[in-house]
Formats: C-alpha cells, structure tokens, sequence
C-alpha cells in the first residue's frame, strides 16, 4: 500500500507535457470554469488574459491527479496568501465548488491557496495595466498642453508689447 500511494503521489507531481490527453483536456475544461466564477465574482473579464489560463492550466494538470487521490500539497505561503491577499483566497475559495462537485471531495485550502495566487497574480496585471494607463494618459495630456503652451507662444498678437516688429 504505501509504495501505490508513492507511486500515485508521484505522478500528482508530474507536469502538464506528462500528463495524458484526457486529463489535459480535463484540466483545460476546469481552467475555463474556475476564470469563468472568478469573472462573475469580480465583474471582469480574464478572456484575453493567456498566461492566467496557462498557469491554471499547469496547476490543474497534477492537481487532477491529486484531486482524484486525495493528495494533500503543501502551501508554505498560506500564511502571506490569507493575509495580504484575503479577498483573493475568499474568491478562490467560494470557486472551489467546482472542483469539489466534480471530484466528490473537499478541496484544501493550501491548494485554494494556489490557486488565489494566480488569481492574483491575474489582478496585479490588471492594475499596473490601468495605472500605465492612467500615466500614459497624464503624459499625453501634459504633452498636449505643453505643446499648446509653445504655439500659442509663438503666435503672439500684433497688440503683445513683446512682439518685435
């Protein structure tokens, strides 16, 4: 019995190129699930957001094996993960019904922790991209009056005493 569990627990470890055609497909489907509860929770879209679906999809492909065995991983930034990111985890946390639904067991919080971290990871690209924005609008704006600024100092009227004749 122990080396089966060695052996099972091994292959929960292994990587999503390792992983057979069924249970990649499986690990797509449940990527596309948890980002779709994650949008309906935050009112944001994640469609375009390819390295989330890409990192969902790297966790998932082991996970499923785990899942299915009753694996337990360990998590050593469950503390950090609850604490700075405690709106994040209670969001992965209430997805987590998917999984449990599906492989008819409760899901742990270390995993749920990973999983908080892509999404978080997914809503700091989110907003550094609005603040790049928000700069990259200050600066064009800046630069438009600036540029304002130096026509209409050289397009002095006849009348401004500063203008030479």
């Amino acid at each position: 019995l122990p080396i089966c569990y060695l052996q099972v627990f091994l292959i929960s470890l292994q990587s999503s190129s390792d992983t057979a055609k069924d249970e990649q497909e499986e690990a797509r489907e449940l990527s596309d699930l948890l980002i779709a509860e994650w949008e309906k929770h935050l009112n944001y879209s994640f469609h375009e957001d390819t390295e989330l679906k890409s990192a969902l999809y790297a966790h998932l492909c082991p996970a499923i094996t785990r899942f299915r065995h009753g694996i337990s991983i360990e998590n050593p930034l469950m503390y950090e993960i609850k604490t700075l990111y405690k709106n994040t985890f209670s969001i992965a946390k209430a997805s987590a019904h998917i999984l449990t639904e599906r492989y008819q067991a409760p899901i742990s919080d270390e995993e749920i922790g990973y999983f908080a971290l892509h999404l978080a990871m997914a809503l700091e690209k989110v907003f550094l991209y609005k603040v790049l924005i928000s700069y990259k609008g200050i600066i064009a704006h800046g630069a438009s009056l600036s540029d304002r600024a130096m026509r209409h100092s050289h397009t002095r009227s006849p009348s401004d005493p500063r203008t030479k004749p």
